[in-house]
């Protein structure tokens, strides 16, 4: 009987909630913050979880309450943010598992673009990922007692049959290789969306065109390699 009378006192919320996230201050109701019963948060105030409080006595959040007006602010009554904090208030409606304001904002510009557009651009390029690492660790390699690093990626959109008995410079002047893929974005949006990875993850880099393959694909034949050569430069200080 104690136990149970233990647990009741856990289920117990008052109706109005006082919270403390990340340093910021916020009053809701019990009622709003169990909207979505799937969600973290309806977890949270679901009495099956014990939950720190702060020294007033406000129920603490350790995220970004920068953001979390605008949790609420959908919670309350379906409320979008202005479209310049959606990609942060993203990341925030994931970590609360609140699916239904990701898909509404997966539907709004910016991330409209970022998830239709560049992310199904990515998806069709082999090995996109592994090969933004290795111009990473190869940059982040030569980068001791240098102000910067240069690291040559290799780009092709179409296929070539490469001739064996022809040394291709692509073969050996690049780190990392892109290509080739069957979607509308070019070269240059190529670049531009590895560039966009690499400062999300806070490098200042800059690409120029260096140059390009240009070996004759076979004796008899008339077309040269298409492979183009671009030189990230990353730097440090």
């Amino acid at each position: 009987e104690a136990l149970s009378g233990k647990m009741a006192a856990e289920e117990e919320f008052p109706p109005v909630i006082e919270l403390n996230v990340g340093g910021t201050h916020h009053t809701t109701s019990l009622r709003t913050l169990r909207k979505y019963e799937d969600s973290m948060l309806a977890a949270m105030f679901s009495g099956r979880h014990n939950l720190t409080k702060d020294k007033e006595g406000r129920y603490f959040v350790d995220r970004n309450g920068t953001y979390f007006g605008y949790i609420l602010d959908f919670l309350r009554s379906e409320d979008l943010p202005p479209a310049e904090f959606s990609p942060e208030l993203y990341k925030e409606a994931r970590y609360f598992g609140l699916d239904a304001l990701c898909n509404l904002l997966r539907e709004v510009p910016p991330l409209f673009g970022e998830h239709t557009g560049r992310q199904e651009f990515i998806a069709r390029l082999p090995n996109y990922q592994e090969n933004v690492e290795k111009l990473v660790q190869t940059a982040r390699e030569s980068a001791i007692a240098a102000r910067e690093s240069k690291v040559v990626a290799c780009v092709y959109k179409a296929d070539t049959n490469l001739d064996a008995d022809n040394l291709h410079t692509c073969r050996y002047q690049s780190c990392a290789s892109f290509g080739p893929w069957n979607a509308t974005p070019g070269i240059n949006d190529l670049l531009d969306s590895i560039t966009v990875d690499l400062k999300d993850r806070r490098y200042n880099v800059e690409y120029a065109r260096k140059g390009e393959c240009g070996i004759q694909l076979g004796e008899l034949s008339w077309q040269s390699c298409p492979k183009h050569f671009y030189e990230f430069t990353f730097k440090w200080w």
